[in-house]
Parts: C-alpha cells; structure tokens; sequence
C-alpha cells in the first residue's frame, strides 16, 4: 500500500457527523470529507470543513435518501409520491433502463448537488455516491463527465474487484497505475474499504490485508458523535453504529502507530 485516503462519509447528513468529522480529522485520522448535499445539516458542515484548508473535501452523491434539491415532480423516475427519492431498489432498476428522461433528471440533480459545494466557496475534490449507485453504468457515465466538467480529482472506485471487504473472491492485486476511468482528467484510487464491513474483525486484520495491496486505497469511514439528537430517525445506519464505527477507526489507527513504532 503506497497511499491512503481515509474519508468520512455522509457529511451533511447530521450535525453530529460534521463534528465527529473535525474530531478525526483533529486528530490526523481522516483525509477527506465526502458532503451529502441535499439535508439540512449541509450549511453546518460546510461552513464547519471551511476553517480547515487541507481537509480534502467532496461530494457524497445521493438519490435515494431524503429530497432532491432539483423542482421534480412527485411520482417521477427520481421520486415517489411526496417528492421524497425512490428506494434503492427503483433507482438501480430505472437506471439498467435508463431512460432518456431519467438520465437527464439525474443529471440535472447530481449537478445541483455539487453545484451547493461550488456556491459555498469551495473546491470539490472528489466524487463519492451514497449506496455505491455509481456501480451502474449509466450512472457512472454521468458521475465521471460531472467531474471532468467540474475539475474534480477523483471517484471513488466503483469496481467489484476493487472492494476491499473480509471475503471477496472476486478482488485483484492491481497494478499501482491501473485506474482507468474513462476521463482523460479524473482518477481512481486501487481501492475502497468501508470499515462498516470490518467492524467483526480486529483492526490487526483489517491492516494486514490494507498492506498487502498497491497503490492508493480508500478508507471511509461513517462516524457520528454520541448521542447526536440531529440525526435523521429515517436513517437506517444509526449514530449508535456510527459512534462505534469511529471508535473502530481510532482504534485502527492505534495499531497501526504500535507496529510502526516496533519495525522503527
């Protein structure tokens, strides 16, 4: 492993997540902010992640939970009745038929999104998507012409072969330089490893494997302060798992500190 980007992920989505942000990021164990525009604790963390220049902000995609910021209207190939996102499940199937009208309602709120980024004085640096909808490849077209039009750096990986998680037959021993993502401008880390998925497992484990891989992996990582009475209650993945999410992470990287200070 030659570089690691360590991202906090669904930032905007609560209060309590942009202060658990700061607090890692404080604390030298995140690199990267991936802002989830479209909820109400989005001006909080942006105006929060501006005192801080080098924490490596992004936009963290998103079509299927809470409202679009775009005028769609109810019962759309975006929204159900009440204007709120169709289900995971919608959006992957409308997008293998991909629609022209749906293509372009996507678009037209993807843009939106990161267009809130731009409109706070910011920079995006990166492209992440809530669910991993970019795995479809109609949407994905539109995620990477986005970033080449908005002069943003990097997408998150997207292939199968390059999720790090504790069983997948189908990952691969990349090269370093192989992340080809059909934008001439924009770059794709070797890897993605959500720690969500290793929260079974000891950090010790999670670090072994991290070692053996080339290249640059993604570490996001999901954190929440205790007791955040700002999260929304429609949210699946509650703060509660969150909060031990980020604990994880510590915890990470206090292992990874201990073996550094032994090989010296």
């Amino acid at each position: 492993m030659k570089r690691l980007i360590v991202t906090s992920d669904d930032c905007g989505l609560s209060r309590g997540i942009n202060l658990a942000t700061v607090e890692l990021y404080e604390k030298g164990l995140v690199t990267a902010a991936s802002v989830m525009t479209n909820f109400p604790a989005t001006q909080h963390a942006l105006d929060l992640f501006s005192r801080y220049p080098t924490l490596e902000v992004g936009v963290h995609l998103n079509l299927t939970d809470g409202f679009p910021l775009t005028q769609v209207r109810a019962a759309s190939s975006l929204t159900r009745a009440g204007r709120r996102f169709r289900s995971p499940l919608a959006l992957f199937v409308n997008a293998l038929v991909a629609r022209p009208s749906f293509r372009e309602q996507a678009g037209n709120e993807l843009t939106a999104q990161i267009n809130v980024v731009f409109q706070a004085g910011l920079q995006p640096q990166h492209l992440t998507t809530h669910i991993h909808f970019h795995l479809s490849p109609a949407l994905r077209k539109i995620i990477f012409r986005l970033a080449e039009r908005f002069h943003v750096s990097w997408v998150r990986p997207y292939r199968l072969s390059a999720a790090v998680v504790p069983f997948n037959p189908f990952l691969r021993k990349q090269s370093a330089s192989n992340t080809s993502t059909g934008a001439e401008s924009v770059s794709v880390p070797n890897y993605v490893a959500a720690l969500k998925f290793w929260m079974s497992y000891s950090p010790d484990r999670l670090l072994a494997v991290l070692k053996t891989l080339p290249g640059t992996v993604e570490l996001v990582v999901h954190p929440c302060i205790a007791g955040d009475e700002t999260f929304p209650q429609t949210v699946h993945y509650s703060s509660r798992e969150r909060f031990q999410e980020m604990r994880y992470l510590e915890r990470f990287w206090q292992v990874a500190a201990h073996i550094r200070s032994e090989t010296g």
